[in-house]
Parts: C-alpha cells; structure tokens; sequence
C-alpha cells in the first residue's frame, strides 16, 4: 500500500535552517495542531507517537515531584497526567505500567509480575540499599514502544535517538570515572559493546550512522557547543531518513522533529545552556564511584 500524500500541505511548509542564528518565534502548539488536522487519523497517530517521548520525560518529572520541569509538547498535559497518576486507568498501557512498576517499590507490592519488573531496574544507591532507577525504567519502555511503531521513520529515528544518548552517556561516564552500565539503554548485547571495549570509540566510530562526526563532537571541550552540534547532527539525520520520500507522512515527521530543535534553541540562550548541560553532569557524578 503507498503512503498518503499530502500535497499541498507539504508545499505549503516553509524552508527551515538550522544555522545558528535566533530563530523565529514558533507557536509551536497552533502549528501543530493546524498540521494534524489535515493528515488522515493514522498519520495523526504517527505524530503522536513522535512526541510521545514528551510524555515519558514529563512522567518521570511528576513522579520526582519536579512538575515546574514539565514540557508543554506531549500528547497529555499537565492536568492530564496529574489525574493519570491517581487513576492509571486514565492513561495508556505504556504509560500507566511505569506507574505500577513505581508504586510497586515504593509500597512494596507483592504482585509477582510487578516484582518481576522492578527487579530489571535496581541499581545500588548511596545508602547501599537497592533502589530502582526511575530514569532507566522510563527510557527503556519508551525506546521499546518506540521500536514497536509501525512507521519506519518513528522506529529508525528514535532507534538513532537511543544510540547517540548510550554513546554520549557512556564517553561522558568514561571520562567521569562512574559506571556506565547504569545510563545505557537496550538489550544485553548492546551494552556489553561499552562495558567490554578499552577503546575511546568503544569500537563504533566506523560502526554507526554519522560515527565519525558523532566522535569528532564528543570531543569538543565546549558543552555549549557541543550540544548544539548534536542537534545539527540530527537535524542532518533526519533529512537522510527522509531524503527519498515526497509529500507523505514522512516529510512532515522530518518537518515536525526541526521545528522541535528550533523551538528548543529559541528558548536556550547560552546562559541557560551551560546551567542545564553542568547540572546533567553533576547528576551522572552522583552515580557510585567505580567504573564496570
């Protein structure tokens, strides 16, 4: 079955630049909504799932009591949630087992198959008591319902997402000297590529999409600078995932994911930057001292 087209909405996008330079102000919720009223309910879904990540992050800042954090850019907002959290029933499979699986270990629930779950998520903490890591809970659904969409776009661009915040975590841990097992997301074989290779590159430079320049960022010393070449970097991947595709669904999630990067760096000066990017450092160091 050929994908949908959306001619003249796709003609009708403007050109977008990724160059450095202030960017225009976005409305960023009536663009969104504008655009989803033309695309067929399936495609409506697609966009959903993209954003969704915005979902599991504001998760995580409700369940951490951080709520002045929450993101404005999911498919449920503030109240939404909040209500989610008193009666999961509210929310959606993917969301509301995170729940469970938090309140198992906070009440102790004796269900075998929440225990069983809570099990996979338990790292050491400082108090050498065992704890569930509610990040690595969090992150590890949402890149496994990620990989289960049936948009290739979807899957491809958030399996790229996981594999540049395993690679970025994991330079980041080396240099820090904590472990790095405990900030890598997927599948046993994955993470022992990290845990097991005495190179800088962990053997991956030539291994993954854009490796080389992947590697060549991690090594700037600016964060700053760093940060916003990343997201140059998957400004360029996205336009390779999209490059063969015209006036479909596609084309628009391209489209959706730069006005994202844009939007986040109109509100990110370098000031804010540097704060956000040092305080993401300071809670990696808090992590047990010795490297796996």
């Amino acid at each position: 079955m050929s994908a949908r087209k959306y001619f003249y909405l796709v003609a009708g996008l403007p050109d977008l630049v990724f160059d450095g330079h202030e960017a225009k102000h976005i409305q960023w919720n009536t663009l969104l909504h504008d655009i989803k009223q033309t695309l067929h309910p399936k495609d409506r879904m697609f966009v959903d799932e993209l954003f969704s990540i915005y979902d599991f992050q504001n998760l995580i800042f409700l369940l951490q009591n951080r709520s002045d954090r929450f993101i404005n850019k999911g498919n449920y907002d503030y109240e939404q949630l909040s209500e989610g959290l008193q009666d999961v029933s509210k929310l959606p499979t993917h969301l509301s087992e995170i729940i469970e699986i938090f309140r198992a270990q906070e009440e102790e629930n004796e269900d075998e198959d929440l225990k069983e779950e809570f099990e996979k998520y338990k790292i050491p903490s400082e108090d050498s008591e065992t704890k569930m890591d509610l990040e690595l809970l969090v992150w590890q659904r949402f890149y496994e319902f990620a990989g289960k969409s049936e948009n290739d776009f979807i899957r491809r661009w958030y399996e790229f997402h996981r594999m540049l915040k395993n690679v970025q975590s994991a330079v980041m841990a080396h240099k820090m000297n904590v472990p790095v097992k405990e900030h890598l997301i997927g599948n046993a074989e994955e993470i022992e590529t990290f845990l097991h290779s005495n190179n800088g590159d962990f053997g991956l430079r030539k291994e993954i999409p854009l490796g080389e320049e992947i590697f060549t960022i991690l090594d700037s010393e600016n964060i700053y600078d760093r940060e916003f070449r990343f997201d140059a970097l998957r400004w360029k991947y996205a336009d390779e995932l999209s490059f063969f595709n015209n006036f479909d669904i596609t084309v628009i999630l391209n489209f959706l994911i730069k006005i994202d990067i844009l939007e986040r760096w109109q509100h990110l000066d370098k000031v804010k930057g540097r704060q956000l990017l040092d305080q993401m450092m300071k809670e990696l160091s808090k992590k047990p001292e010795t490297f796996n």
